[in-house]
């Protein structure tokens, strides 16, 4: 069946929302709803039937239903990441939805279980993972990548060549500059438990999976741009990575981990057999730039790339206009002229 009909997983607010955008904007037909057994409350949702997930497979098996898990961002998308996992080990298939009012430029494949809300701007060569909610309003730019699991909220800016890690959270208006890769991770029992006061000098697991992936990432997309400048490699001059906490902004009492990983490396081209590649003097002197700013007055990456786009702000003032030089002989005949054109001219005023 091409388009079989769907069992929302989830009897809240998300589910409900999502049901009325595939009813009145997709092929799709919504026959059902489901949740953990012990999460039911009530029979009905929407006017259709809630079930009982441990029933669905024998009531609604995948070879007749597909899913879509409308699930939030609770424990920053781990609820909703272990649910499909798991419905997808049971053979199940999901739909994506993508509405009808977003700009989606994109001729890479959205992943499956991934909703696209209106007015969400997707330029082209970007890359959606699976099981990813874009809430409405959002702007992704191009050859950016959101990995499987993440959230993002309305109203948020990612600029081009960003990478958001899997099982992001971006909540409302936040903005991304361009180039960078970001990935987050969530507290859960174990990385808890391992950091606990007085658990000796342990590996976290969970931070050092973070670290390796925001790495791999940040790697991954400095290919993708040298790629895109046709060149053959690149040699890596430096690697910033920054480590940092914060609150979670939605379970109290836990801890988020974030890492921003920048590279900066010189991109290798081949030299052609007709004859050496050549190099305007302009870029020779913005490589000695750039090496003086980072390893003589200890710029940062970040630092290093706002002093150059200062320095490259045309200076306000009057321009010096470009008289051409002109060689006496034309002097004495351009005089000429003018002396010829004023006698004519009082000639007129007094005939």
């Amino acid at each position: 069946m091409a388009d079989k009909p769907v069992v929302i997983f989830g009897a809240g607010q998300f589910g409900e929302v999502a049901s009325v955008y595939l009813t009145r904007d997709s092929p799709r037909e919504v026959i059902a709803f489901t949740v953990d057994g012990k999460y039911v409350d009530r029979d009905i949702v929407g006017g259709l039937p809630l079930i009982a997930f441990e029933e669905l497979l024998e009531s609604h098996p995948p070879d007749r239903v597909d899913l879509l898990v409308a699930l939030g961002y609770q424990g920053v998308n781990r609820a909703r990441r272990e649910i499909y996992e798991r419905c997808k080990q049971l053979g199940y298939g999901f739909v994506t939805y993508v509405s009808s009012r977003a700009m989606t430029m994109t001729d890479r494949p959205i992943g499956e279980n991934t909703f696209i809300f209106e007015a969400n701007v997707v330029q082209p060569f970007v890359e959606v993972g699976d099981n990813v909610v874009l809430w409405s309003g959002n702007h992704i730019g191009h050859h950016s990548r959101i990995a499987s699991h993440c959230f993002i909220a309305s109203h948020v800016v990612v600029s081009g060549n960003v990478t958001i890690g899997e099982s992001c959270f971006i909540g409302v208006n936040a903005t991304f500059r361009d180039g960078i890769s970001i990935g987050a991770r969530h507290d859960d029992r174990t990385t808890a438990r391992q950091a606990r006061w007085g658990s000796g000098n342990a590996e976290v697991a969970g931070w050092t999976e973070l670290v390796n992936q925001s790495r791999h990432d940040a790697r991954r997309q400095l290919e993708s741009d040298v790629r895109r400048l046709g060149a053959e490699g690149v040699v890596v001059a430096t690697m910033e990575m920054r480590v940092r906490e914060r609150d979670c902004p939605v379970t109290v009492g836990r801890r988020d981990h974030i890492v921003e990983a920048t590279l900066i490396g010189t991109a290798i081209a081949r030299f052609a057999r007709a004859g050496q590649r050549m190099y305007r003097r302009r870029d020779v002197e913005s490589v000695l730039r750039i090496k003086q700013l980072l390893y003589e007055q200890g710029f940062t990456i970040v630092g290093a790339r706002q002093q150059l786009r200062a320095e490259a702000k045309p200076e306000k003032g009057q321009a010096a206009i470009p008289f051409p030089a002109q060689s006496s002989a034309e002097i004495q005949h351009i005089r000429q002229g003018l002396r010829e054109i004023l006698n004519l001219l009082s000639t007129r005023r007094t005939g």
